[in-house]
């Protein structure tokens, strides 16, 4: 009734236009016509050219003007533009909420941390989309740096899930680089070893960016956790194939970089990493002076016996299955 209404009297209103697009708008989104609604919601306002209509100002003030007089007009539309979306989200619009932020981005200079929250809202609903390449642009045009390692930690735990290892290495990260590195680690200690693909990516991008220790290092670290977490057959099989990945790597390091520090007892490590974890999140204290973690290192020839070590066990449980209670007992005060 109201677009029947709006069409017959459209031609002779001169004033309230942007008011009347803003209702057009909400009807068309009522009917499921999204598109229409699309167009007509961003008829209602435009950039520099705001409107002082009632109507959209009190849609901008969520219902009342107190503060808005003080508020400039980058502000008001930052507002208008996030109360559309926020109606495109409830009927689940994902391309409209796409087209709506694009352009409200366009609106602001490149630096301006007020779009922000709209690059942030882009890389969301392209990383819903499975647009990855899309919403690895929207992560890097991000001006708040605390946004931006946000939305990289999303990135990474995404499209590691949906096997997307390839490219998460290929990407570069220019002022990220350590905090990419930290978010994989950390879900690397953290997530179940038998399951999770975390190692495997740190070694991808470790080796992608000629990094071959890390790289080395990575397997290695993940080779002694299997051995002391995860007993059976199958964790035996990803010992070594660990093994071997890090000795590729070592062999392609330059001769003087070709070995690994290892924790003493990784197990402790581990712990001192989760302890960590937790103070990050406490007030700083003087307290408690960390020790040093105590190392040694570890060179091809030693790898080498490790892997001979973990490939001995494998022929023996080929040969005689009944020896695999033995072995597997064993296992964890071999590899030490």
């Amino acid at each position: 009734m109201l677009q029947d209404y709006i069409a017959e009297t459209k031609s002779f209103i001169n004033e309230g236009k942007d008011s009347i697009n803003f209702l057009l708008a909400q009807s068309y989104l009522h009917t499921g016509e999204v598109e229409k609604a699309t167009k007509c919601f961003l008829s209602a306002v435009s950039y520099p050219v705001y409107s002082s209509e009632d109507l959209l100002q009190q849609v901008i003030a969520g219902g009342g003007k107190d503060g808005e007089e003080k508020s400039s007009d980058k502000e008001k539309l930052l507002k208008y533009f996030l109360k559309v979306i926020g109606l495109f989200e409830q009927t689940s619009s994902h391309l409209a909420v796409i087209k709506v932020a694009k352009t409200a981005v366009m609106c602001f200079d490149k630096d301006d941390l007020q779009s922000a929250v709209l690059w942030s809202i882009l890389f969301k609903y392209h990383l819903h989309l499975s647009y990855y390449e899309d919403a690895y642009m929207d992560m890097m045009n991000n001006p708040d740096l605390t946004r931006r390692k946000e939305c990289l930690h999303h990135f990474v735990v995404v499209l590691t899930d949906q096997n997307q290892l390839k490219l998460i290495c290929h990407l570069n990260y220019p002022g990220m680089e350590e905090e990419i590195v930290r978010v994989m680690e950390d879900r690397a200690r953290s997530m179940d070893l038998m399951k999770h693909k975390y190692y495997d990516l740190l070694y991808c991008y470790h080796t992608t960016k000629q990094n071959y220790r890390k790289a080395a290092s990575v397997m290695y670290e993940y080779g002694l956790r299997l051995g002391r977490e995860a007993p059976g057959t199958l964790s035996l099989k990803k010992q070594a194939n660990c093994y071997c990945m890090c000795l590729t790597a070592l062999h392609l390091a330059q001769p003087q970089y070709a070995w690994v520090v290892v924790p003493v007892e990784l197990e402790e490590i581990m712990e001192k990493n989760t302890k960590m974890a937790q103070k990050r999140k406490r007030p700083h204290t003087s307290e408690g002076k960390q020790q040093p973690v105590q190392v040694e290192v570890k060179t091809i020839s030693d790898i080498e016996k490790d892997y001979s070590l973990v490939r001995t066990k494998l022929n023996l449980l080929r040969m005689d299955p009944s020896m695999a209670n033995q072995i597997y007992s064993q296992l964890g005060l071999c590899m030490k």
